[in-house]
């Protein structure tokens, strides 16, 4: 994959995310929001191995950070770059 493809689709995956955080994890909102399909929204998402419970935890931390607490250690730790390893092993 080039670097230019790469780099759209790392911020595609970010604006989803704020989009879905700032929506307080409600998908069907978020991709109203977006303009987009929930299933698309779902799907771009998983590519990059956030589910459910990843947004949970982002969303219980940013609420314990608000209230001057530390956060919690992630269960699993999600990266732009872990998680194109992920896309690419699924791809092949």
């Amino acid at each position: 994959m080039s670097r230019y493809k790469r780099a759209i689709r790392d911020f595609r995956m970010r604006y989803l995310l704020g989009v879905v955080l700032r929506c307080d994890g409600s998908f069907s909102r978020a991709a109203a929001h977006a303009g987009i399909d929930v299933l698309y929204l779902r799907r771009i998402l998983r590519e990059h191995g956030i589910g459910r419970a990843q947004i949970r935890e982002m969303l219980v931390n940013r609420e314990l950070l608000r209230q001057g607490l530390p956060p919690r250690k992630p269960a699993r730790s999600v990266s732009v770059s872990a998680s194109a390893n992920v896309s690419a092993r699924r791809a092949a």
